[in-house]
């Protein structure tokens, strides 16, 4: 009698499942991109909207306050999503699930800073 046991889904299933894992990820930030590139495309002028009402009480809060803060990081995190948007429209969505997007994040968020810093500097308000 031979005591070896074979797993009851083959010898290669963990690495079948592992190979997998990654072709998933992938799979699942282009169905979450699907649907948000549908929610902006179906509701763009509310968005266009809704963003220039934030940048007008972001700028009285400045007027009012002396307070810049909330203007800057509306137009920081304005520029950074606007660039990863175009950046998934153009390379498709599954560029989020790369190993080396995490580097490619901090990049953007220095240039955002920096073009941010100029924006403002550009209106007086640094």
């Amino acid at each position: 009698m031979n005591s070896s046991t074979t797993p009851p889904l083959g010898p290669d299933f963990i690495n079948q499942v592992l190979l997998l894992i990654p072709r998933a990820i992938v799979n699942d930030f282009v169905l979450a991109f699907s649907f948000v590139k549908e929610l902006i495309f179906e509701h763009i002028l509310f968005i266009i909207i809704s963003f220039f009402a934030i940048v007008l009480f972001a700028f009285l809060e400045y007027i009012f306050t002396g307070r810049w803060a909330l203007l800057g990081s509306v137009f920081y995190n304005s520029l950074k999503y606007v660039i990863l948007f175009f950046t998934a429209l153009i390379f498709g969505a599954g560029i989020f699930a790369s190993d080396w997007f995490d580097i490619v994040l901090a990049i953007l968020g220095g240039f955002c800073y920096l073009i941010v810093r100029l924006i403002l500097k550009k209106l007086n308000i640094l």
